[in-house]
Parts: C-alpha cells; sequence; structure tokens
C-alpha cells in the first residue's frame, strides 16, 4: 500500500533533563488499522500462545495483534519511570495537544491508540473512536465520545428507509457497559503479558491504568449520563 493511504499520530515525551523520545504510529485511512513491524521482530511474549484471550476471534495466527504493535512501542519508551513528568506532545494531521504529564499517563495514552487500531476484532468498536484521537481525556469526554460513536455505529448499520417512519435505534447504555468489560478482561490478559515478559515498568503502570479505567466506567456511567443529559435538557 502507499503511504499517502496512512496518516500519521505522533508521541513525543520530553523529559526534564531535556531527553526526547518519541514514536509515531501509521493508520490506514480507511481500515483504521496501523501498520505493524515485522513479525520476525516481535517478542516471545506477543505469540498468540502466550496469554491468549478466552474470547479471541482470530484464527490460530502466530502473534497477537495488539501486542505485537504494543512491542516496538513498549520498548522505545523503556527507560522511563512511571511517575517522572514529562512534556507530552501529539500531532496528528489536524492539531497537536501538549500536556504536562506523568510518563505512564503519556504511555497510557499511546497504548490505547495502538490497541484500538490493532486490528483486534475485541476493539473495533474503539477503532472509530481512534479517528478522532483524543489524548488525555478526561472520564466524562471518554464517555461522550464512547456513547456518541455506537450511536452513530447503530444509526449507520440501520439505516432509514422511511423518512416519514424513523427506525428505532436498537441501543442500549448496556451495550457501552459490555464493551468496557470486555475492554478490561483484554486488558488484564495484555498486563499478564508484560509482566511476565519485560522490565518495562512505565508501560506496565501504563497498561494496569487502562485495565483500572475500563472497570471503572460501568460503575460510573449512569452517573457521567445523567450529566451529560442535563446539556441537553437546559
Amino acid at each position: 500500500m502507499n503511504q499517502s493511504d496512512y496518516y500519521r499520530v505522533d508521541y513525543q515525551l520530553e523529559s526534564s533533563n531535556g531527553k526526547l523520545l518519541s514514536y509515531g504510529i501509521d493508520i490506514h485511512r480507511d481500515t483504521l488499522v496501523s501498520r505493524c513491524s515485522s513479525a520476525e521482530a516481535a517478542p516471545d511474549w506477543a505469540r498468540m500462545d502466550h496469554v491468549r484471550c478466552h474470547n479471541c476471534t482470530l484464527p490460530d495466527e502466530e502473534f497477537c495483534p495488539i501486542a505485537a504493535r504494543l512491542a516496538p512501542a513498549i520498548q522505545r519508551f523503556s527507560p522511563m519511570v512511571s511517575h517522572d513528568r514529562v512534556i507530552a506532545t501529539v500531532i496528528t494531521p489536524e492539531r497537536s495537544y501538549v500536556k504536562e504529564v506523568d510518563a505512564q499517563e503519556a504511555i497510557r495514552s499511546l497504548l490505547g491508540l495502538i490497541m484500538a487500531t490493532s486490528g483486534c476484532p475485541s476493539m473495533k468498536p474503539f477503532r472509530y473512536m481512534a479517528r478522532y484521537h483524543l489524548p488525555f481525556a478526561s472520564l466524562e469526554e471518554t464517555i461522550g465520545r464512547i456513547v456518541s460513536t455506537c450511536l452513530l455505529a447503530q444509526l449507520f448499520t440501520h439505516p432509514q428507509t422511511d423518512a416519514d417512519t424513523p427506525t428505532q435505534l436498537p441501543f442500549t447504555i448496556r451495550e457501552v457497559e459490555n464493551l468496557y468489560q470486555t475492554m478490561q478482561q483484554l486488558n488484564e490478559n495484555m498486563s499478564k503479558r508484560l509482566r511476565d515478559s519485560t522490565k518495562a515498568e512505565s508501560a506496565v503502570n501504563a497498561i494496569i491504568i487502562l485495565s483500572a479505567y475500563s472497570a471503572l466506567i460501568p460503575m460510573v456511567l449512569d452517573k457521567e449520563m445523567r450529566k451529560l443529559h442535563r446539556l441537553f435538557s437546559e
């Protein structure tokens, strides 16, 4: 495929000592699946049979698509310590974002984007959110975006056939809960892979935070939805 078929998202992390580490992701414009490095370069912990998710629907491929894409990013940022403060700059085709955060928070955002664009079937709903990537999103922003994405998916998979009789979308908020429960299981498995296989403490902590975030969202979803409802009712 041509390079023009892809767009790029760059993460640049600058430590307090001035050291700059960067990592770029090339994402296909149509499929929203990121380019993967050569399988020969993937570590053993990225093999599909290392810690296979119980609900994995992929055939017996040699490497997990998420783990194979995470590996080079984890290697790149392995020198960083979780709680070191960094200036994180995220460059997308439309704009750049800059924020001072802990290294693990910046790496969490990067790994979340890599996972969403990995091609893993379980991550497909998050792939569409990744097209409009919002680094360091708050809980309220995340819930607003995932609910909007789910509604758009329903709209486009249940097209209107009669303008006078709008199609009722078969959407419930429980679908969002189910998505994040699946994501939590996936994050926990990915965390096991990393604990078994790498000393990159900042990356392990970043995955743990992603897992905790996935566990939190179903618990606060109703409360956050009521807050969003008020924005449309006043």
